[in-house]
């Protein structure tokens, strides 16, 4: 009976990805379906431990062991990471941290133990083919503008999620077509993997292909009936396999000036202009930064959800310069490749337990086809999905969708790997309802930490950046930042932001209400400050300014300077205060001085020139703008 309903919630689990919450700030689709596999996590680790205690049995083997190690890591890191809390719980945008690897990790153990024979499997595959048909059937309507939404990419708020997901469905149905003989699934394949073309996931859509091409080079290797197909098969496999490893190094690797010369050299520098040009030009800023951050901390990184630290202490306006980007303001919370993420995050030894997780299961798959466990088709199409993935993994990251769906693949290898099955004897010296009792606790706490209070914090936060009046708005921002631990610090900075694009449009507003809006956020801003986080410090200046509190903002301006000291950022707003004081030499300093962090960078120049306006230095205008037009002819 139990087993029965834990297998239908299992169903439910893997229909979140229709699940579906516009919303107005970040990746909100990706963070609120998070927030209802917490809600189904805790219902499903409470009957799961019901089940155990009842007779049930627990599945053991090297694919726990190594996923134990790999959790053991993520929870080293987030001990010893720049912000605990922040890698505990996860930004609100995606609730990437801690707890929801914990829960994955636990669920796919559920799954191997729940689901208990390949027809089970097979069934569990087949709806989750289902659910991609129906996600990708959504990407047409949208196409077709028959349905509308506020960013392509289907009911995953991006066209990249959408392509990671879809790679997982796709292998699946292929899978299922030669494993079940039908080849309709084949069919079912087709228009997702066409979808990821008109939409422009070309990752997706390359990772796709190459896994095809893979699969069928495997085939021949290993499948063909005739022995020197065979061995043609494994030398093509093994050439192919090393010429896209080697392309790959050339594409990925994070040296600007790149590594080769002559021939080699310039088939580097085509590889990396197409993907410089494809790619905005922005991730290798992303990796060369998180590259920095990993020497720093090299055993276990930052923590998880962190990056956007190392971004800032690493801000190096030439690389904006290099990238052909002219927007100082730009910043990421993830490198988008899962090499360098991992490296940044959780350091050499959260890398090594990734890498381990990912080839650990392919060996442990390809073993069980040696010991005759499954047929072929498994371990070939499996290790094809697995390294479209990855590939995948070198432009993007995670969210849950993908996430829950890799993790399906876990607990398939941990079903057919050498595991053994054994029952729980603590009921013998522990009484039931005690143990139920305590894991009641702890399932209560995920679900009201990790879905009630996220999803009620993000209707307050909507609602709190429409809000026009202001003694409401107050209000709700209160709700906001008191009621979820997920982003708490980032809620602050993105209501405190909103609050002063409102205050700059709202004529209705009267002088006291306008103060006590400043007041309030600037005393909440000022509850950050232990923080270390670039965004927050900056945010800070600019309420202790319109406060009045010059002193207060000039601290938090240095303060944010020593945070991330190749940024022109807080120089800019450090000369417009100095202006404003009426310091008009200290202000000329500071101007020559953001000039200087990168003489290449427009911006600091347009910021210049408006501060010279500002001081109504006509001849220092000209001469900015003298030295801006040297410049040009010298580019």
């Amino acid at each position: 009976m139990v087993r029965n309903i834990l297998r239908k919630l299992i169903y439910v689990v893997f229909l979140i990805p229709l699940f579906y919450l516009p919303g107005i700030v970040g990746y909100t689709e990706a963070g609120s379906k998070a927030a209802i596999f917490f809600l189904l996590a805790g219902i499903i680790f409470f009957l799961f431990a019901y089940f155990l205690f009842k007779g049930g049995t627990f599945r053991y083997g090297p694919m726990v062991i190594i996923a134990g190690i790999y959790a053991g890591v993520l929870a080293l890191s987030t001990v010893f990471s720049f912000d605990m809390a922040d890698s505990f719980w996860g930004g609100a945008r995606d609730m990437n941290g801690l707890l929801l690897y914990l829960c994955l990790i636990g669920f796919f153990l559920v799954l191997s133990c729940v689901i208990q024979n390949q027809r089970e499997w097979e069934k569990l595959f087949s709806f989750c083919v289902g659910v991609g048909l129906i996600v990708t059937l959504v990407g047409y309507l949208q196409i077709f503008e028959v349905l509308e939404f506020p960013r392509r990419g289907s009911l995953m708020g991006n066209t990249s999620f959408m392509g990671t997901y879809l790679i997982f469905t796709v292998f699946l149905a292929v899978y299922l077509a030669f494993k079940k003989k039908e080849w309709i699934y084949l069919g079912g394949a087709v228009p997702m993997i066409a979808l990821m073309y008109f939409f422009n996931s070309m990752a997706a859509l390359a990772g796709s292909l190459g896994g095809l091409a893979l699969f069928f080079l495997l085939w021949l290797a290993f499948k063909a009936e005739k022995e020197n197909i065979r061995k043609i098969g494994k030398a093509v496999l093994g050439i192919s396999v090393s010429l896209v490893v080697f392309a790959s190094f050339l594409v990925f690797h994070p040296v600007r000036g790149g590594l080769f010369e002559g021939p080699l050299g310039r088939a580097e520098s085509s590889l990396r202009t197409g993907f410089h040009e494809a790619s905005s030009g922005m991730r290798y800023i992303f990796w060369e930064q998180s590259v920095k951050g990993f020497r720093e901390r090299p055993i276990l990184g930052w923590g998880l959800n962190s990056f956007q630290h190392v971004f800032f202490r690493h801000y190096d306006a030439e690389l904006l310069v290099s990238s052909g980007s002219d927007r100082p303001g730009i910043w990421s919370r993830d490198p988008h490749n899962v090499i360098y993420e991992k490296l940044a995050s959780t350091g050499i030894m959260g890398l090594l337990a990734h890498l381990s997780l990912i080839m650990g299961s392919l060996v442990l798959l390809w073993r069980s086809y040696r010991k005759k466990r499954v047929g072929f088709y498994a371990p070939a199409v499996f290790t094809a999905m697995i390294t479209a993935y990855f590939a995948q993994q070198l432009t993007v990251y995670d969210t849950y969708s993908s996430m829950i769906m890799l993790f399906l693949f876990f607990g398939f290898v941990n079903f057919y790997s050498h595991s053994k099955e054994i029952k729980p004897q603590i009921c013998g010296r522990l009484k039931l309802p005690l143990i139920m009792a305590v894991v009641a606790v702890l399932s209560g706490f995920l679900i009201c930490n990790g879905f009630y209070k996220p999803i009620r914090a993000n209707y307050f936060l909507t609602w709190a950046l429409v809000e026009e009046d202001p003694e409401m708005r107050i209000k709700v921002s209160r709700a906001v930042i008191n009621l979820s631990d997920f982003d708490r610090g980032n809620a602050r900075y993105v209501l405190s932001r909103s609050a002063r694009y409102y205050l700059e449009r709202a004529f209705w507003v009267s002088k006291e209400e306008r103060k006590e809006v400043i007041d309030f956020f600037a005393e909440e801003l000022r509850e950050e400050s232990p923080s270390n986080d670039f965004l927050i410090v900056m945010e800070k200046a600019r309420y202790f300014a319109a406060q009045g509190n010059i002193e207060e903002a000039e601290k938090a301006l240095l303060k944010a300077s020593a945070i991330s000291p190749r940024n022109p950022r807080p120089l800019y707003f450090l000369a417009e205060v100095e202006v404003g004081r009426g310091n008009f030499e200290k202000a000329i300093e500071i101007i020559e001085e953001f000039i200087n962090l990168e003489p290449r960078l427009e911006h600091s120049y347009r910021a210049a020139a408006g501060l010279a306006c500002k001081m109504e230095n006509e001849e220092l205008k000209k001469d900015i703008e003298e030295r801006w037009e040297e410049v040009q002819s010298r580019m």
